[in-house]
């Protein structure tokens, strides 16, 4: 193993450098597996590089891949010491991911901390997840308050249409009007009958 990494992880600051993603799942359970994937972004193609992820123990590592860089399987350095794998390498795209397999004892604790430490000219940065091991808890939705049901307003029932005011009055007028005429003709016949005729004078 050439010294690079080691120099790296003693010697680097923490300055601005690219970013770094993880894909995990949040839990996996006693004795299971977990695939967890490291996704690096924004990096200067052809320089080299070296990458550290360190695990709680007992959980190990058990395979691993690079995919976006110039060397093959056996010429990427590498380095594991206490829990912490560590990957030297040289890109040969902007994007450079690692994927490896997580192996869960049944005797480990309840959570685990996952800690990427990622190096090149610019520097490192830091990246540190939680796994939950065991089955997570997820509580069931609440139940929502039934709404009373909005009451419908029932629109006012409409009065029966009445003949307008106007052909009403009229109407009347014309009945009052051939009554008055009909109670004047009648006093005028009577008032002609009962009237003496005057006797006509002789010559």
């Amino acid at each position: 193993m050439r010294p690079t990494i080691l120099l790296l992880l003693l010697l680097a600051t923490p300055v601005l450098a690219s970013e770094i993603e993880r894909d995990m799942p949040s839990s996996v359970l006693p004795g299971g597996e977990a695939t967890v994937k490291l996704i690096l972004t924004d990096l200067n193609i052809g320089e080299a590089m070296a990458l550290e992820e360190q695990v709680n123990p007992p959980l190990t590592i058990t395979a691993w891949e690079i995919a976006g860089i110039k060397e093959t399987r056996s010429e990427i350095e590498t380095r594991v010491k206490d829990n912490a794998w560590a990957w030297e390498f040289t890109p040969s795209s902007p994007t450079v991911t690692i994927t490896y397999t997580l192996s869960v004892p049944k005797n480990s604790q309840e959570h685990a901390t996952l800690t990427a430490v990622w190096f090149d000219r610019d520097g490192f940065k830091r990246d540190e997840r939680t796994l939950i091991i065991g089955a997570q808890v997820t509580h069931p939705p609440k139940p929502q308050a039934a709404t009373a049901p909005t009451p419908q307003k029932t629109p006012p029932l409409s009065s029966p249409k009445t003949p307008a005011d106007g052909a009403s009055r009229t109407g009347i007028i014309l009945m009052l009007a051939i009554i008055a005429i009909g109670l004047a003709g009648y006093a005028v016949f009577s008032y002609s009958r009962r009237a003496p005729r005057r006797a006509k004078k002789k010559r």
